[in-house]
């Protein structure tokens, strides 16, 4: 019997759930099939994109769910360290204003409380 051991390394998956609600002119929620573009910014308003996707999806009732990086995946550039902003263009029109900030979940906030420098240097017995 062969058994091989590999380094592995856990990281957070590069994809961000984002949920919208819809409404048309007259604030009644829309449905059917559309083209949703989400964008990710480094700032609230103006700049340039730093992530670009384009999705068709569902919308029931005015409400739409996509995931950013799982077509295109985002760049390792973006940290993730900083303030950033989504903004939503709708089968083509004009993007939506105000733009939505990105915010922390509760477990995410305690990652700055851990050590960035420690490491594993041993493991069930095992050293180095």
């Amino acid at each position: 019997m062969l058994l091989s051991v590999g380094s592995a390394v856990a990281q957070a998956p590069r994809t961000l759930s984002y949920q919208g609600f819809i409404v048309d002119a007259s604030n009644a929620p829309i449905g059917g099939t559309h083209q949703i573009t989400v964008k990710l910014y480094d700032v609230e308003n103006g700049g340039a994109a730093l992530h670009t996707e384009t999705f068709t999806a569902p919308v029931t009732a005015g409400i739409f769910s996509v995931t950013l990086g799982s077509s295109s995946a985002i760049s390792q550039v973006i940290g993730f360290d900083k303030p950033y902003w989504i903004g939503v263009t709708i089968d083509g029109g004009s993007e939506m204003a105000p733009r939505t900030a990105l915010t922390s979940t509760p477990y995410a906030l305690n990652a700055a409380s851990v050590a960035p420098t420690a490491a594993v240097t041993s493991l069930n017995d095992l050293t180095g």
